[in-house]
């Protein structure tokens, strides 16, 4: 359903756009030959004339051929968009699982790669003092945790993101 509405939407917003066009090809086209001032000036406009009218025909052909392949499109029954949004949401419940199970596997004396395997490249690194480096992984909306490193690159501590078995 929100496809054929942003569908609709668009074509609306770009029909609109182009009557703006044609209004101001309208414009430029009423203007008189004699504004021209001279003769020469006459053919000029004649040539902008043929070539404005040339863009004219050419939009509308494109705008006709947009209508067209719009009327043509299928619209997704009811039951496909119930489907593809049990999808979506079967994705992101399986997305939480696998991240829980990835924090859960975090345990003393993981190597940085190892961690990094598991959780991905942290948002933010720092250095506590010149023994301990910390990541910090940031979930927006859902909370942040971190892994500290010792001096020798293995975990020697973590903080899980709080409230994740609730995610």
């Amino acid at each position: 359903m929100d496809d054929n509405v942003n569908r609709v939407d668009g074509w609306q917003r770009r029909r609109k756009g182009l009557g703006v066009i044609a209004g101001a090809l309208a414009l430029a086209l009423s203007v008189p030959a004699s504004a021209a001032g001279t003769a020469g000036g006459d053919a000029a406009l004649t040539e902008q004339l043929k070539a404005l009218q040339a863009a004219i025909s050419a939009l509308s052909a494109k705008v006709d051929a947009l209508q067209k392949k719009q009327a043509q499109a299928p619209a997704p029954s009811p039951q496909a968009t119930e489907a593809a949004a049990r999808q979506a949401v079967q994705e992101i419940e399986q997305q939480k699982v696998k991240l829980q199970d990835a924090w859960d596997s975090i345990k003393l004396g993981l190597s940085k790669s190892r961690v990094r395997a598991l959780l991905g490249e942290p948002s933010t690194r720092f250095s506590l003092n010149s023994d301990q480096r910390i990541w910090y992984y940031s979930y927006p909306g859902k909370g942040s945790g971190s892994v500290i490193f010792g001096r020798d690159g293995k975990v020697t501590g973590s903080q899980k993101p709080p409230g994740m078995s609730f995610w």
